[in-house]
């Protein structure tokens, strides 16, 4: 009888016996701030953990909240995995909280960031004159780091290029473009390899602008000093001179003086 009870008491000391910790259980991740995340596009993060009493049994966010769409899944004996579709671009603040067979709750706080999809915000390109220094910068919005610009489709004119880094177009043509003008399409993409295109029309100017702007009528009467000057007699005014009227004093002009003659010699007789 004492046998069965000590073999009972051991099988029951088993049974409720809670593994030991190999240490003090941990998150390992070395990085508080966790990778940027693009609005739209699939997301996956590892986290680690160690010195826990394997396997780790589940995850909670301790303060804070998860991005829209994200939640943690794959959870193994040492580590655990945050995936999904972010939806709602901003930035995040929260704890993770592990809990293990040994009843330890270690917890971190981490920082997310959730980019809007990359856009290209260039509405039109600008005219480009020939012989004339051409710069013109492709502005972007959202993505996620580490842009890359290339042309897909059509080719610039020569004497221009893009920079791939920057999305600056610059260079100088030597001659005008065709009437309907040249077509390219532009793309960006970013790091995530969330991408943007859109579509340009680059015209030129047939010759170089004045230096100054010319009023319509300063154009007007420059055209008219280079004509011949008109020989038909110009009508000053067609009221009748009011020499016409009998109570009204003469406005003609006055009968020429008799020239004078020049004075005789004096001679001494």
């Amino acid at each position: 009888m004492k046998r069965l009870f000590a073999f009972a008491a051991l099988s029951t000391a088993s049974l409720f016996a809670w593994p030991n910790p190999s240490g003090t259980c941990n998150i390992t991740t070395a990085s508080a701030q966790l990778p940027t995340a693009v609005s739209g596009q699939p997301y996956s993060f590892t986290f680690t953990s160690s010195g826990c009493a394997e396997p780790v049994r589940f995850v909670e966010i301790a303060t804070g909240a998860l991005p829209a769409g994200l939640a943690f899944t794959a959870v193994a004996p040492t580590t655990f995995t945050l995936s999904g579709t972010p939806s709602i671009p901003g930035n995040y603040v929260f704890a993770v909280r592990l809990f293990d067979l040994g009843f330890q709750f270690p917890s971190k706080t981490f920082t997310m960031k959730v980019e809007s999809p990359v856009a290209i915000l260039t509405p039109a390109l600008s005219s480009i004159t020939p012989n004339v220094a051409y710069s013109e910068q492709i502005r972007t919005s959202g993505g996620n780091g580490g842009l890359s610009f290339s042309i897909v489709e059509g080719s610039l004119p020569a004497g221009l290029t893009l920079l791939s880094s920057t999305g600056l177009i610059s260079g100088t043509i030597t001659s005008a473009l065709p009437a309907t003008g040249t077509v390219i399409r532009i793309r960006v993409t970013d790091l995530a390899g969330s991408s943007s295109e859109y579509p340009f029309t680059l015209v030129s100017n047939a010759s170089p602008s004045p230096l100054w702007p010319l009023h319509p009528r300063v154009r007007l009467v420059l055209r008219t000093r280079s004509t011949s000057i008109p020989t038909s007699p110009v009508v000053v005014s067609s009221i009748p001179l009011a020499s016409s009227r009998p109570d009204s004093p003469s406005l003609q002009p006055p009968a020429s003086s008799p020239a004078p003659q020049p004075a005789s010699a004096c001679t001494i007789s």
